[in-house]
């Protein structure tokens, strides 16, 4: 078997998933925060006094019973679009009207409803005649009508097609469950590739999904913020999906989450070139390491930094791309949202 044949393709409809949560909980120090009146997540949460050099103390990051500050740190360019979708984020937390509500899962704990309201499950019919859907991405809610999600997952494959509905608010996605008290499912009225998506080289691999109507905000279900900077987050990041926990696991279709950290761009570049795959800084994010990665049935989940006050809010850093078909056995490859910032601001809010 030729060594490239062990990349996880991206049709499989899956890419990668982690085993275990454990370890400091990355909601709270090196947080993506807010410092200043800005309102761009360009800081980190540190201890009082922490910041490094150049770096101001500025206000606390909003987070319950952590002592952090905010700390501002330089960025390496100025944003490329974003001010659109950093309107939606501020009008998400006038919703919100405060940051109590906002406790993310501490480490070790299993996922509850509302622990990240954003998370789209795509469902599937089998083009076989079976009407039962099958739940084979996901995705992440950023408006009240869109999903971001990956290229892939958005054409589908041979046997299953394109999604025809997304499921807000579930922690148990399965081909025989129901729609839950805290769930909410819509159909899919209209899918939309990325232009530049290109199937054979997996690249600009990112779609939005327009659904029928509006989804009901609740404490369950709430649209992500989109994170607009040319920089990465400092720390790590953190995926939940309902991918498997490892390789040949059969828990698919219980969402779960892992922390991740994010892994120089050279080092991933060296790793997917013995394999004969290109990847592109400026659209990719890689992610993970020994043990803790992505895994099949992931596909399309998004990658995300936790950003404090003034937001309270999810961050969407990347979106599941591809992989090696042995889960936690190297990085993983994540479309970076920021890059395609203008095509999903004009797609979901329009030109103005």
């Amino acid at each position: 078997m030729a060594p490239h044949s062990w990349l996880l393709a991206a049709l499989c409809l899956g890419a990668a998933r982690a085993v275990v949560f454990e370890g400091g909980d990355p909601f709270r120090e090196e947080a993506v925060c807010a410092p200043g009146d800005s309102g761009r997540p360009s800081g980190a949460c540190k201890p009082p006094g922490a910041c490094p050099a150049g770096g101001k103390d500025a206000a606390d990051c909003g987070l319950p019973g952590a002592d952090l500050r905010c700390c501002a740190l330089p960025t390496s360019s100025p944003p490329h679009g974003g001010e659109r979708s950093r309107r939606a984020c501020r009008e998400f937390a006038k919703a919100k009207q405060s940051c109590d509500n906002f406790q993310p899962p501490a480490a070790g704990s299993e996922v509850r409803p509302g622990d990240f309201p954003y998370f789209a499950g795509l469902g599937y019919k089998t083009k076989s005649g079976n009407q039962k859907t099958r739940w084979h991405c996901g995705g992440a809610l950023i408006s009240e009508n869109f999903v971001l999600t990956a290229a892939h997952c958005a054409r589908g494959s041979s046997s299953t097609g394109s999604p025809d509905k997304v499921r807000l608010g579930g922690v148990s996605l399965s081909e025989d469950a129901g729609v839950g008290a805290d769930e909410q499912e819509l159909d899919v009225a209209e899918i939309l590739v990325h232009p530049a998506y290109n199937a054979s080289s997996v690249s600009n691999n990112i779609a939005l999904l327009r659904l029928s109507g509006n989804a009901q905000l609740t404490r369950a279900v709430q649209p992500a913020c989109l994170f607009p900077e040319a920089q990465l987050p400092v720390g790590r990041l953190v995926l939940a999906g309902h991918g498997a926990r490892s390789t040949g696991a059969n828990d698919v279709g219980t969402l779960s989450k892992v922390d991740l950290p994010v892994v120089p761009f050279e080092k991933c570049k060296e790793i997917y070139e013995q394999f004969h795959k290109n990847i592109d800084q400026s659209t990719t994010v890689c992610a993970g390491e020994k043990g803790r990665d992505a895994c099949v049935g992931d596909s399309g989940a998004p990658i995300v930094a936790k950003e404090g006050a003034p937001t309270c809010n999810y961050q969407i850093v990347g979106i599941t791309s591809f992989g090696f078909r042995q889960c936690g056995s190297q990085p993983a490859v994540y479309t970076k949202v920021q890059a395609f910032l203008p095509w999903i601001e004009e797609t979901v809010w329009g030109k103005n």
